[in-house]
């Protein structure tokens, strides 16, 4: 697709809205629309749009949906970009839903894709991965601020005797409130208790989900289940916020898109590494974090603990180098994928133990 036919457009999305502008590859004259989110709006957008178009967004909330509908038309070039790439646009002393399509329009033309920060667009498998991934984890964090408030109740009454980690037991808290508190104490800590455990419930049943969505990854995630420290919720959200191993050149384009990348600090002839960038999916990181940690905990040996434990004789910190180790352990992600290969060094016993008790021992059969 030539820069000298089609159009550009740039599209800047709101929650409900959205502002449009195109400038023609010929003729550089402006044109600018704007329309509703709504199914009707999307619907006027995709007529708008004709063969040879090149169309530009930043990813949000709704971007991802509008591009695969946009992306069903013919001869249409749809571009997701990564917004924290873009400081032309958030750095601008002008800053407005049209100025800001109108950079988008500029940047497509000026730029090709390749040359710019595009972010794949998730399959619907994927963005259902991803709702649930989030889901499950939204639902586990509200019941730790729940608990977290069931613990204050016990110190305001004067008891510190109990850890978070007891009142995480359904019957052990259910018998410590029963025992220790009185007034409207109890009756505040029975009605945390009954809130708790209907999330508990809820997230029981997220779980046996999450476990079905792994179970149709196939050998892709038997592939991630043999890595050490990785369970059915990081191997569901490599899946969900990864995907194809083919939409990334190498195991370092995969660690930049995840934000486990240093960054890097150059003057002169002097170059320092810095903290992370971040700049991927958060719920990710972390999962590769804890994973991280779970394999260092581990009994059994393995080049990854060994990485860590190095750095550590080195006197880095274990902050920094459980960071390390996680970049370590999604670079390895990267090349078993691609070579359809198990982690090697994972032992059969200790690995059919894992799937077993995650409820995916079929997955392993024959394995």
């Amino acid at each position: 697709m030539g820069k000298e036919t089609g159009r550009f457009i740039g599209i800047d999305l709101s929650k409900r809205t959205y502002e449009a502008v195109a400038i023609d590859g010929k003729t550089e004259s402006i044109q600018r629309w704007n329309g509703k989110l709504d199914i009707r709006g999307r619907r006027s957008l995709a007529e708008r749009v004709r063969p040879g178009d090149t169309i530009a967004m930043e990813a949000g909330t709704s971007s991802f949906q509008i591009a695969k509908e946009l992306m069903e038309h013919p001869d249409i070039q749809v571009l997701v970009l990564n917004a924290a790439d873009l400081a032309v646009i958030h750095k601008s002393l002008k800053k407005s839903d049209r100025e800001d399509a109108l950079k988008l329009a500029r940047l497509v033309q000026k730029f090709n894709a390749d040359e710019l920060p595009t972010v794949p667009v998730p399959s619907d498998e994927e963005m259902d991965r991803r709702a649930l991934s989030s889901h499950e984890d939204r639902f586990r964090r509200d019941r730790t601020r729940l608990i977290n408030r069931l613990h204050a109740v016990f110190l305001r009454c004067g008891i510190p005797d109990h850890t978070k980690a007891q009142l995480k037991k359904a019957a052990t808290r259910e018998r410590l409130i029963e025992t220790e508190l009185a007034g409207f104490s109890k009756t505040e800590a029975i009605n945390l208790h009954h809130m708790i455990s209907e999330y508990e419930q809820i997230l029981a049943g997220l779980v046996e989900e999450i476990g079905a969505s792994v179970m149709k990854g196939g050998e892709s995630a038997h592939i991630l289940m043999s890595l050490p420290g990785f369970g059915i919720k990081t191997t569901m959200a490599i899946l969900a916020y990864a995907g194809d191993m083919r939409r990334f050149s190498g195991p370092a384009q995969l660690v930049n898109y995840v934000g486990l990348s240093p960054r890097l600090h150059e003057s002169g002839e002097l170059e320092r590494k810095g903290s992370i960038t971040k700049r991927g999916n958060a719920h990710l990181r972390g999962l590769l974090v804890q994973s991280a940690w779970g394999l260092i905990r581990s009994k059994c040996s393995n080049p990854l603990k060994s990485h860590y434990e190095a750095m550590i004789s080195r006197g880095k910190a274990p902050s920094i180098a459980v960071v390390a180790t996680a970049r370590k352990l999604l670079e390895m992600v990267y090349i078993l994928l691609t070579r359809g290969e198990r982690y090697r060094y994972t032992d059969d016993m200790i690995f059919a133990l894992k799937l077993k008790r995650s409820g995916l021992a079929i997955l392993g059969a024959g394995g």
